[in-house]
């Protein structure tokens, strides 16, 4: 099972972020795939705060919001950056 690990932008809609320096890591998610979309969705707030999804693990204290346009999760060292349709692979590796 892969493991993503869902980064925050810090300051968000900030379009020119750089990552890792703009960024907090708020999340790992033990996934059934390597795809972004699952580890997107289990870190939204849907019926329930994202954080009591048994599959997630939160790793910053207080109220975090969704993932959202913006923010990066990273699957076998591989950055996707969540962009308004879709994921962007981004060049580097991490």
């Amino acid at each position: 099972m892969p493991t993503a690990k869902v980064y925050h932008v810090i300051k968000f809609g900030n379009p020119s972020a750089i990552f890792p320096q703009d960024f907090k890591c708020v999340a790992q998610v033990e996934q059934k795939s390597a795809s972004p979309g699952e580890a997107f969705e289990k870190t939204n707030h849907i019926d329930h705060f994202w954080w009591e999804n048994p599959e997630v693990t939160k790793v910053v204290k207080g109220a975090v919001r969704s993932t959202s346009v913006g923010d990066v999760v990273v699957i076998d060292d591989l950055l996707y950056l969540c962009c308004p349709v879709g994921w962007e692979v981004l060049p580097q590796k991490y």
